[in-house]
């Protein structure tokens, strides 16, 4: 089955779009037209040339794992709806997760903290115990297959485990299934993997978390009697993760235990915010705004203090405000990812790690509302070029344009498939461009809320979009190391501009049109001419990353 948006599989289940895909199958964010809800739909593809019979054996197989991995009751594991037949080949159908990969949080972050690892591995831990209770193996751990929503930490894609105690043969000799880097040793000397198998998975996963590599570099089993790589910042996590990268497989720690060492070292789950303390979703669509779902704007103290209760605020300054003096923004209560002015300077919008945007009125340095209800950080923000609109970006996948005037929501795009990182309005706010760790670019319609074209070419996350003056350009830098010029009637590239060694965190194009400035984790400035793509100088002296660059008024 390789279907395409719009069909009914199973009977039941409407294919919306398209979310992920990989060796084993395609994911695709789906309707159940019976219980009008938003599911997952897993296409498993058979590998080619597989015969009538082979086939037949590999949907009995899925058929069966998907059934065991349905007994499996745990918040941290999703839940198995449905498994299905479609033209021959099965597809697996499970509660949809609002979250990211852990895979894309190291991506984006290089590194995780060490009690952010210590966390999540407690949590995957608790739910591989109830997994292992029953007899289940996960077999393919790995960071792709560890969700983060808001607080709850997921693990997915038991579509290729099997009952340990009756270990099915794989579909073909000489396969291996799963993502080598994290297979236990055993694993790849072709011996059955048990519980001690995703132990060793998960020790191998959380290493590349805290540590920002792999513990070790090479596929082969030839690599394994060698130790992993020296720990560089683990900290307290060292004991425990060479415990789990064990290679005996006897000597390795049960779940309860890993559980035990861990839970001291968390850091705590992060509260939930918006309306709904208890349920977790996602949108299939843009959902226009209606009294039961608009998230309320929160009634801040208007003497720019903290929530009694919160931790200590997070700042924005000022260094020229209406009173000619330094002024703080209080009221954040984790770092500040995006700042944005509205286009008559009165308003400014703020995007936190605390999930909340924030108006502020300049002329009293005052918060005038808080908008709540994205599920991650909120990583950009833009005004329209009217100032009535403002869309936000965040980790949570999703777009949500708000009612500057009331507060309130107007639409929500959904779509991207990892954190929005970047968003801009055309100079004409007919249009918006977003751009993801999914590494693509979108445009959107503002009037209809639709996707109108998806810019594929950038082999890292796109970290910062700029519309030219004329809206016919647009520019995006990635964490590939490079700026790409794209045409916007078209969806072409115009042209790929090389030349920064690092990821290029911020975009910006002269109010004329004809200059581009870019500034990357290589700590430098540069100025691009737009009609050649060529430099024309390179500024030095920052002693870190240059995350944000901007032209002023007269472009000099």
């Amino acid at each position: 089955m390789t279907e395409t948006r719009g069909v009914l599989v199973g009977g039941r289940y409407r294919l919306v779009e398209l979310i992920g895909r990989g060796g084993m199958g395609r994911l695709w964010r789906g309707r159940d037209e019976t219980l009008h809800r938003d599911v997952a739909v897993k296409e498993v593809l058979s590998p080619p040339g597989l015969d009538g019979g082979q086939l037949e054996v590999l949907l009995r197989r899925v058929t069966h794992e998907a059934l065991t991995s349905a007994r499996l009751n745990h918040p941290g594991i999703v839940t198995v709806h449905d498994v299905v037949e479609h033209n021959g080949a099965p597809a697996i159908v499970t509660e949809l997760v609002a979250g990211r990969s852990l895979a894309a949080m190291i991506r984006y972050h290089d590194r995780l903290p060490a009690d952010e690892v210590a966390r999540i591995g407690a949590a995957v831990l608790d739910a591989l115990a109830v997994a292992h209770t029953v007899g289940v193996v996960h077999r393919d751990l790995k960071p792709d297959n560890i969700l983060i929503s808001g607080g709850r930490v997921v693990l997915t894609d038991f579509g290729i485990a099997a009952v340990a105690a009756a270990t099915m043969a794989p579909t073909r000799p000489g396969d291996v299934v799963g993502a080598p880097f994290y297979m236990a040793p055993e694993q790849l000397e072709g011996k059955p993997a048990t519980s001690a198998s995703d132990l060793w998975a998960l020790g191998a996963t959380l290493f590349h978390a805290v540590e920002g590599e792999r513990p070790f570099t090479a596929l082969s089993v030839a690599t394994l009697p060698h130790s992993p790589r020296p720990f560089q910042h683990a900290g307290p996590l060292e004991d425990i993760l060479a415990g789990l990268l064990a290679k005996d497989p006897h000597q390795r720690p049960t779940a309860e235990d890993a559980i035990r060492t861990l839970a001291p070292l968390s850091a705590p789950t992060p509260a939930r915010r918006g309306p709904d303390q208890h349920s977790w979703t996602t949108h299939a669509q843009t959902v226009p705004a209606t009294p039961a779902s608009i998230p309320p704007i929160s009634a801040l103290p208007t003497d720019g203090g903290s929530v009694a209760g919160s931790s200590p605020a997070v700042s924005v300054p000022l260094s020229d405000s209406p009173k000619d003096r330094p002024t703080a923004l209080n009221g954040h209560t984790l770092a500040v990812f995006s700042v944005a002015f509205s286009p008559d300077g009165r308003t400014l919008a703020t995007g936190s790690g605390d999930w909340e945007v924030r108006l502020w009125d300049m002329a009293t340095d005052r918060t005038t509302a808080t908008l709540t209800g994205h599920e991650g950080w909120v990583e950009s923000v833009a005004f329209s070029p009217d100032g009535r609109t403002l869309a936000t970006g965040s980790a949570d996948h999703e777009v949500w344009l708000w009612d500057v005037g009331t507060g309130r929501t107007i639409s929500i795009l959904t779509g991207h498939t990892e954190d929005v990182l970047s968003v801009a309005f055309s100079p004409d706010g007919r249009t918006l461009a977003t751009g993801s760790g999914d590494d693509t670019v979108r445009l959107w319609d503002m009037g209809t809320g639709r996707t109108t074209a998806s810019f594929t070419g950038h082999s890292g996350a796109v970290l910062s979009v700029a519309f030219s003056p004329d809206g016919r350009t647009l520019a995006t830098g990635s964490g590939d190391d490079t700026v790409r010029l794209w045409d916007v009637a078209t969806s072409r590239t115009i042209a790929i501009l090389t030349g920064h060694t690092d990821k290029v965190w911020s975009v910006a194009i002269s109010p004329d049109g004809k200059a581009l400035a870019t500034g990357g984790l290589d700590q430098t400035v540069r100025l691009w001419d737009m009609g050649t793509g060529r430099t024309t100088a390179s500024f030095t002296g920052h002693s870190g990353a240059v995350l944000s660059v901007a032209f002023s008024p007269d472009g000099r």
